[in-house]
């Protein structure tokens, strides 16, 4: 009988059986652990142990890039390369792509590890839809709180471009001529400009999924470049439109409403990515894009750079860095027109009267497109107001400015507005005002248009007709208002009307921490508390954090005992900080899941990991595990036999702390043959993952025992790296190859290095480059394959793979032309923006005294490694002064505030034995909105115990990790008794002094 032909990999057995192999690697944490590490991320994460066994055990992978990613590369690969220094794990890019093949091929039915595929219903012949027509696809999951789909919703599916009016897509107003509005289109002329040119060439053939984020300041006319581009293009004019106004309309899209071929228009980004769910709508962004959907989507966005430079650089927002750094193209629109541009408006008869108008007072600095959306006009109007109405009206929206400061991006409600606005009235308009000052106000901001344009924009969230219910802030106003009232203190006013009257969950989350921020107690943990009550998810950790910080420990335990693992956790682990041990083993003995938990971590951190894991295990007897850890201590000294016995016994009824002691024993007496027999007998007791799995195949690989490994791996995938180690200590290449050909990548590796090593480099080339198209993201084999290129002065090749992006590729193609002196294709993409060719030549021309092409290359481009390499040249040449400059000149006109260049040049200040001056120019940097300098300033501040800074950072520009500094500083007595006390237990009022209430 001839044998059955074989199924297709199982991708998500592969993906487990490594991810077995690296978790016994990096000591075997519990999955308690993995689950509170997860949880303490900020954003938090959710690790279930069901989930996490479901990993291990193939069943499934993770669906959450920045889970999967945190999991990888944040947790268990750095504890691997601590604990297990001889183990290599797989490359980043290999565990994404596995992973990512393994969702496809879940999603086609298959590879579903030990579950069976779950049944789908067949469509019925004529549900199939037709070559062409739109088809719904799903990506990622929805949160399970989601509103029904309204009305609106539904008729949004199907619209196209055409349909959709320029102001529901949120463009701009502008402002009119003189005309009626019925004698003018709701738009002005368009004047086609560079930019424009670029987005036609990337929409030019949309038969694969993109994103394309507009970059530029409010009212620079972003959205209405992709509105133009679409609109004009003959087939994105006629794909469904979808507009998702926040991160849970956008999941619901992803998750089963988004028509294929379809745009999804996400506006102005910044509010989406930085919600509660916006990490989780950037992971469903990325799965999409990564060929998650049946069709091709274009997603097109904007963004101002401020935004764009946070969101690419902060830590904590991984998903939205990786989606927009290397998932997104990005399109920069100029602020100013050129000369050139605004002369073409002038000197056409046919151009539009309002645009013409904009150009002929947009002033020096040729804001022509935010002239004609109004902005300056509103700004005039807010910081001239001419009579009371309008001195009401700047009330009011200056109240709307801080709200939006400090969190609230929906809809500000008037009851808010009416609450908080009497504390921002000044001069005279502050006596005796009428009992309808607020109306008038309000009128005036949001219904008295000037030319076209209102600072407020009324709206309504509630179904039928009626008066508005929220009032949005003109998006210029709100960028002048975080330039202009930063620094600003909000008073306590607005604080209570924020905590009485927000109804969205991500705006109380996003207040919770603006107050938290400002040691506001009064407001923080009263927001947190009201984001949950809203539905919000993720405010766990915050809330529990701050109970501790309060030393509500009773109110823990009962959160511990309505399911909050956090909670639980949280208080064994204050418990510990307060050195209450025997406490804590007595609520473990007595039964606490936390406390052993948290018991078992701490004697894992402080003594014996081993006895940790033990200790950890439910139902666990920890006064007999410790009686006979103890006993085993006692007698490795006293009656090495004796303990031999022990351990034995206690090993074999599957006590890790045991196994391991026994093995180290055996091999600190010399007994290493005893020690391997040990492991094997140790090995099957044990959890599968456990340490004595791998130190038993890593000293098999020593020996290339190939026989035994093979039988172990028949049994275990997690043996294949061991016996791919012993084929090559043995010198077995044809035995590699028998494993490689059936495509174990390992075998690849090692049947390469031996190749490699016998010069056969035509067959390791071969193979490196099937392995590299079929993989491109691993790149230890990338680099691997470049080298055995290199030898074989295969330069065209290499110069291919360098032109497509690979950086190993990149590093040697370059020495090798500009060897030769060959500079103009390198030059060319040095200014295109390539990091690397940036890097080479700015190195080519201080090597060839051409210190001026150096110093102008950095100030054009944004690599950081050229600008250190010139940096230091000047240094070197005794001409420090310029290279100060250069880095100034960077702060000041590539990127304001650009993380990289503020630490280069604190670090050269240093170098240069100028302390205080570094602290001046991180202190000018940490006052601007946003400033990524603020964590560097509260560091040196609490360095130099300057409270006075700490105090400011904290105070008026909000800066968390001054806050934190603060609490430390009054913790350790930095601070008189009685306001370190005060401080610690009761924070700061709104305007900025000790809480002693």
């Amino acid at each position: 009988m001839s044998k059955p032909e074989p199924g297709p990999e199982d991708v998500t057995a592969r993906y487990a059986t490594a991810l077995r192999a690296l978790y016994a690697a990096a000591g075997s944490p519990t999955g308690a652990t993995i689950t509170q590490q997860a949880e303490a991320q900020k954003p938090s994460l959710k690790v279930t142990s069901s989930s996490w066994s479901d990993w291990l055990n193939g069943v499934n992978v993770p669906s959450n890039p920045m889970v999967a990613t945190w999991l990888i590369e944040e947790f268990l690969r750095p504890r691997a390369r601590q604990r297990t220094p001889a183990f290599v794990a797989q490359p980043s890019g290999w565990w994404q792509e596995t992973r990512r093949a393994a969702l496809a091929q879940r999603r086609q039915g298959v590879g579903r590890g030990g579950r069976p595929p779950a049944p789908h219903p067949q469509p019925a012949p004529e549900a199939v839809p037709a070559e062409g027509e739109q088809v719904r696809c799903r990506v990622g999951s929805a949160s399970t709180s989601d509103t029904a789909t309204t009305p609106d919703d539904e008729k949004t599916d199907s619209r196209t471009i055409c349909v959709w009016r320029p102001a529901d897509l949120a463009i701009h107003r502008t402002l009119r001529s003189g005309l009626s509005e019925e004698a003018e289109p709701e738009l002005p002329g368009y004047l086609r400009r560079s930019h424009d040119e670029r987005l036609d060439r990337l929409l030019q053939n949309p038969a694969d999924s993109a994103l394309i984020v507009l970059r530029g300041g409010s009212s620079t006319g972003k959205s209405r470049a992709l509105y133009e581009a679409i609109l004009q293009h003959e087939m994105l004019r006629d794909w469904p439109l979808r507009f998702p106004r926040d991160a849970r309309q956008a999941r619901k899209t992803l998750d089963g409403g988004l028509s294929v071929p379809g745009v999804l228009w996400l506006g102005d980004c910044q509010d989406l990515l930085t919600s509660a769910d916006g990490a989780a709508v950037a992971a469903d962004l990325g799965a999409l894009l990564d060929g998650g959907a049946a069709g091709p989507v274009l997603i097109v966005a904007t963004l101002w750079p401020g935004d764009w430079e946070r969101l690419t650089t902060e830590p904590s927002a991984r998903p939205v860095r990786d989606l927009l750094l290397h998932q997104a193209t990005v399109v920069d629109v100029p602020a100013s027109f050129t000369e050139r541009e605004m002369e073409a408006v002038l000197a056409d008869p046919a151009a539009d009267r309002r645009l013409v108008t904009a150009v002929r007072t947009a002033g020096p600095d040729r804001l022509v497109i935010q002239t004609l959306a109004g902005g300056p006009l509103l700004v005039s109007q807010h910081e001239q107001p001419a009579t009371a109405e309008g001195w009401y009206a700047r009330a009011i929206v200056a109240t709307a400015m801080d709200a939006r400061r400090m969190g609230m991006l929906r809809p500000i409600p008037p009851a808010l507005m009416r609450a908080a606005a009497p504390a921002y009235l000044e001069g005279d308009a502050r006596i005796d005002p009428p009992e309808d000052w607020f109306e008038r106000g309000l009128r005036r901001a949001s219904r008295d248009p000037h030319y076209g344009v209102t600072a407020l924009f009324a709206r309504r969230k509630q179904p039928g007709s009626g008066p508005a219910d929220g009032y949005d802030l003109h998006d210029y106003l709100v960028q002048h208002g975080q330039q202009s009232r930063h620094g600003n203190t909000v008073p306590a006013v607005l604080w209570e009307a924020l905590l009485a009257h927000v109804d969205d969950h991500e705006d109380a989350f996003r207040l919770a921490l603006n107050a938290e921020h400002r040691l506001l107690h009064r407001y923080d943990l009263p927001l947190y508390r009201r984001c949950r009550e809203l539905g919000g998810e993720g405010t766990e950790v915050h809330v529990v954090n701050l109970m501790a910080r309060n030393g509500e420990l009773e109110e823990m335990r009962a959160e511990a005992a309505a399911g909050s693992r956090w909670a639980g956790m949280r208080w064994a682990y204050a418990l510990i900080e307060s050195d209450r041990i025997e406490e804590l083993f007595d609520h473990a003995a007595a039964g606490d899941r936390y406390a052993a938990e948290a018991l078992g971590d701490h004697v894992a951190r402080m003594s014996d990991p081993h006895l940790g894991w033990d200790l950890r295990v439910p139902g666990a007897d920890l006064r007999a595990i410790s009686s006979a850890y103890a006993q085993a201590r006692t007698l490795l000294n006293e009656n090495p036999a004796a303990a031999e016995q022990l351990l034995s016994e206690h090993a074999r009824q599957g006590f890790h702390w045991a196994g391991h002691t026994l093995v180290a024993m055996l091999d600190g007496q010399g007994r290493a043959d005893d020690a391997l027999a040990a492991l094997r007998w140790i090995r099957p007791t044990q959890h599968p993952q456990h340490w004595a799995v791998q130190e038993l195949y890593g000293r098999l690989a020593e020996q290339a025992a190939v026989t035994e490994l093979r039988e172990l791996a028949e049994q275990d995938d997690g043996a294949t790296w061991a016996l791919c180690r012993a084929l090559k200590n043995a010198g077995d290449a044809d035995g590699l190859r028998w494993l490689a050909d059936r495509g174990n990548d390992e075998a690849t590796r090692a049947v390469c290095d031996l190749l490699i090593e016998r010069n056969e480099l035509e067959e390791a080339a071969t193979r490196l480059r099937a392995q590299f198209r079929a993989r491109p993201y691993q790149t230890v084999d990338v680099g691997r394959f470049v080298s055995v290129l290199v030898r074989l002065e295969q330069w065209d090749e290499i110069g291919d793979l360098a032109r497509g992006g690979i950086r190993e590729a990149m590093a040697v193609w370059f020495e090798w032309r500009l060897g030769g002196n060959e500079i103009t294709e390198i030059a060319e993409l040095a200014v295109a923006g390539n990091q690397e060719a940036v890097t080479y030549l700015a190195r080519w021309y201080l090597d060839h005294d051409r210190m001026a092409d150096a110093i102008e290359l950095v100030r054009i481009t944004d690599s950081i490694v050229a600008q250190n390499a010139v940096v230091q040249a000047l240094v070197a040449a005794g001409r420090a002064n310029d290279a100060v400059a250069l880095l100034e000149y960077r702060l000041e006109h590539a990127s304001p505030d650009d993380r990289f260049a503020i630490i280069s040049l604190g670090a050269l200040l240093d170098q240069l034995g100028r302390g205080w001056e570094k602290y001046r120019v991180l202190l000018k940097h940490a006052r601007q909105p946003g400033s990524l300098a603020q964590e560097p300033v509260a560091r040196v501040a609490a360095g130099l115990n300057d409270v006075a800074t700490l105090f400011e950072q904290v105070v008026r520009y909000g800066s968390g990790a001054a806050a934190t500094q603060l609490r430390e500083l009054a913790s350790r007595g930095g601070l008189p008794p009685d306001q370190a006390a005060a401080l610690l237990a009761n924070g700061l009022t709104p305007d900025g002094e000790i809480d002693y209430s």
